[in-house]
């Protein structure tokens, strides 16, 4: 899973830019090489049920010998829409996609367990440890390759998801401390989870676990010469998610804008980052209200927002010129490479702060 996980920033570089050079030359030669590891690797074979299944792999470090674990299963549900839709991009290996979209089409689900179920570790039979803990707080392999997010059209998917994290975020509050490698914070603003990313990610940049944080914010939770900035990743990472993602309803899918998904309204905040599609994204909240979205778009792709003021109608401006008015839940527009757009509420005139 570690080999899928790390081709999967490949393919998200490419969302992020879509420089199809990328693409072809590093992205595409990963993905291809670990959908075909899984495709060959002799203990995945396709049961009684007609299903696909793999055996005797683990789970993290918690799970050793278990069957369809949720890392490789989440793994392989990830890897393989996205070297599909590469190959088109590419026009390339097209004998490969009918083959692996029947691998697709009958792999196993996720391990679920439980009442209401939520996502489990690993099916029995299992070497060692317990598969019926919930995924990896350190891992959370759904949420690395997009299997679930705000996006989510599967009301299974989501149903399964909310009560999966509710288990983490239970009892979440000014006291909570996630260990230097928890994702729990990224994936609670993953999920909208405002009220959770209000402690968690401030709480997880200062809290210390098993050694003094420094004076320049890394600690040495490992011993000696061992300079950590795991916790600082993983700060930046809620951090980001929390001020604005750019997911779809699933791997290699359309990606959808949304400004502030999980940002607590008593927080003002502004912020230019990069989005998927190739657009630069600004915007501001002040007193819990979104004030504007600027979006530059780098490639020329046609834009999808979430309507940032939902059921209002809104106005856009393309090069400081009004061009038109939409409404709806969500907002797609055509771009032009180069131009710059300036959403606002119908009857506002952009008013834009200096975002850095």
């Amino acid at each position: 899973s570690r080999g899928a996980k790390i081709a999967y920033t490949y393919w998200q570089r490419y969302e992020y830019t879509l420089d199809k050079t990328w693409l072809r030359d590093r992205a595409y030669p990963m993905l291809k090489g670990v959908a075909e590891f899984y495709r060959n690797y002799p203990n995945l074979k396709k049961g009684e049920d007609g299903k696909y299944h793999i055996h005797h792999v683990n789970s993290n470090e918690s799970v050793q010998g278990g069957q369809d674990p949720d890392e490789e299963i989440a793994s392989i549900m990830g890897i393989l829409p996205v070297v599909i839709k590469a190959s088109e991009i590419l026009g390339v290996d097209a004998e490969m996609r009918p083959v692996r979209k029947e691998f697709l089409d009958n792999l196993v689900p996720l391990p679920t367990g439980g009442d209401p179920p939520v996502w489990i570790r690993a099916l029995p039979p299992i070497f060692r440890g317990r598969g019926d803990g919930r995924p990896d707080g350190n891992t959370m392999p759904i949420w690395f390759f997009d299997l679930c997010t705000l996006e989510s059209d599967n009301p299974e998917t989501r149903k399964i998801a909310n009560a999966t994290m509710d288990g983490y975020l239970r009892d979440v509050g000014p006291n909570t401390r996630l260990g230097v490698l928890s994702k729990v914070g990224v994936t609670a603003a993953m999920m909208g989870r405002a009220d959770a990313v209000r402690y968690m990610l401030p709480n997880q940049l200062s809290f210390p676990d098993r050694a003094p944080i420094l004076a320049n914010r890394m600690d040495q939770r490992e011993g000696g010469q061992t300079t950590n900035a795991q916790r600082l990743g993983r700060v930046a990472d809620t951090l980001h998610n929390a001020l604005i993602q750019s997911v779809a309803a699933g791997p290699a899918r359309e990606p959808v804008i949304r400004v502030f998904p999980a940002w607590p309204k008593e927080w003002d905040a502004a912020f230019t980052l990069l989005a998927r599609g190739a657009f630069l994204v600004s915007s501001s909240m002040e007193k819990g209200q979104i004030e504007f979205v600027e979006i530059r778009s780098n490639a020329g792709q046609e834009c999808r927002l979430r309507n940032p003021w939902p059921d209002k109608t809104v106005t856009l401006y393309r090069d400081g010129r009004k061009a038109e008015d939409l409404s709806g839940s969500l907002l797609t527009f055509p771009t032009a490479k180069g131009e710059t757009i300036v959403i606002v509420l119908h009857g506002s005139t952009p008013s834009r702060k200096k975002v850095l």
